[in-house]
């Protein structure tokens, strides 16, 4: 209900039966290890550390141990951190000896962009000590990239690259393990950049998104499935962003022309109070279907979407200072409503209406929440197409430019 759309990829690259080391960048705080445990669960069950801070109370020890968690300490939760430290890595040395798959974020915290920050030592060493005791570890590059971080309906995509044995780094390792630890956390880092949308520097993000908007609409694929296993996606978004990042380097006055033709075009939108969605898809018809249900998905949603608004205003006001949980606590906060709701429907429905009309009465309730939610999302794409149907008749010119300024745009990302 929240993606729109998760896009998998490189499953066969997690070896079976083997201690693995998921390194993933780390942008989204909780959503990150969340999205990776859930869609990796039938694969294999994870294991990993997340920030001490939310082991607040007993209770919370208790529940994140029972889903495999550990907590990793900063200098900022106490002077005895490293000590505390130790114990969890003895933990994690557990782990991979028992051939379980960690997921560590080497960057050591989370942050909201789209690069790779410099990544920490403890990754590389953690693997390297279990190696050391026995295990064939295998450290594997993941990537975990979002196409609007605090966007409902928005997509994720993850991706797990060539695993990296550090058995390779045996000779190296005796060497000086030392060289071994800082060789191991270059080639990391590589690996794990490969997988991920990358904008190298902080004043091409609005360019590169604009870019990215562009070319996800020329990228429309069906509404199912959810889950895609798809290994063309990725790359489409990669290659966007580097033609930027090397135009960027490499020509700054082409940089300014095209970053000047985007927000042109960006702007006129946003005059007509239209999308870049219409631009390309008003001549498409619209949905009678849509229409006809239209009211009845808006009277629906005034009571089954009414948390999903709700628990947001809250989660911003929580996240004031600090936008980024602001995602795991929105999520967290509708996911928590809806399953304690769920389950007292669940119960009420099977002690008045008996159990098959009871668990019938849920799976509608879910089902109407979210259908109710695509057609009102359709409705809002249809309402955007006819505007910009009714401005071209009015003033034709305008949305042929429009027009142009969009496929100008849409070459370059082509070419």
């Amino acid at each position: 209900m929240f993606y729109k759309r998760v896009y998998l990829q490189g499953f066969e690259n997690i070896p079976d039966g083997k201690p693995v080391i998921l390194a993933a960048d780390h942008t989204n705080a909780l959503m990150d290890p969340l999205l990776v445990a859930i869609f990796l669960l039938k694969k294999r069950p994870i294991y990993f550390l997340t920030r001490a801070d939310i082991f607040s109370n007993k209770f919370f020890i208790w529940f994140f141990g029972q889903i495999h968690m550990q907590p990793i300490y900063r200098p900022r939760d106490g002077t005895d951190y490293t000590e505390k430290n130790n114990k969890t890595f003895e933990e994690v040395n557990r782990w991979l000896l028992s051939k379980k798959v960690v997921l560590i974020f080497p960057e050591g915290s989370t942050e909201v962009m789209k690069r790779l920050r410099p990544l920490k030592k403890g990754t590389v060493r953690m693997g390297f000590k279990a190696w050391e005791d026995g295990a064939d570890v295998h450290i594997v590059p993941t990537g975990i990239s979002y196409t609007y971080h605090h966007g409902i309906r928005s997509e994720a995509i993850i991706s797990y690259g060539k695993p990296m044995r550090l058995e390779d780094y045996r000779a190296d390792f005796e060497e000086n393990p030392k060289k071994a630890y800082r060789l191991a956390g270059q080639d990391l880092f590589q690996l794990i950049q490969a997988e991920m949308v990358v904008i190298d520097k902080p004043e091409s993000e609005d360019l590169v998104e604009k870019m990215l908007t562009i070319g996800r609409n020329d990228f429309l694929e069906p509404r199912f499935p959810i889950m895609a296993i798809n290994p063309r996606r990725l790359p489409y978004e990669q290659r966007i962003a580097r033609k930027v990042n090397e135009l960027a380097e490499a020509d700054s006055e082409g940089f300014k022309e095209l970053e000047s033709k985007a927000n042109t075009y960006f702007k006129t939108i946003n005059t007509l109070s239209t999308t870049d969605n219409a631009v390309k898809n008003y001549k498409k018809a619209n949905s009678f279907m849509v229409l006809l249900l239209a009211p009845f998905a808006k009277l629906l949603a005034v009571v089954l979407h009414f948390p999903m608004k709700y628990f947001k205003e809250m989660a911003t006001k929580m996240m004031v200072r600090d936008m980024s949980m602001f995602t795991t606590i929105w999520t967290g906060l509708i996911m928590g409503f809806y399953f304690v709701f769920g389950l007292v429907w669940l119960i009420l429905g099977i002690s008045f209406l008996g159990l098959v009309v009871g668990i019938g009465s849920l799976v509608i309730f879910v089902f109407l929440t979210y259908w109710s939610g695509v057609i009102l999302e359709n409705r809002k794409l249809d309402k955007a197409n006819a505007f910009l149907e009714g401005v071209e008749t009015k003033s034709p010119d305008k949305v042929k430019a429009l027009e142009d300024m969009r496929l100008e745009l849409s070459k370059w990302i082509r070419s």
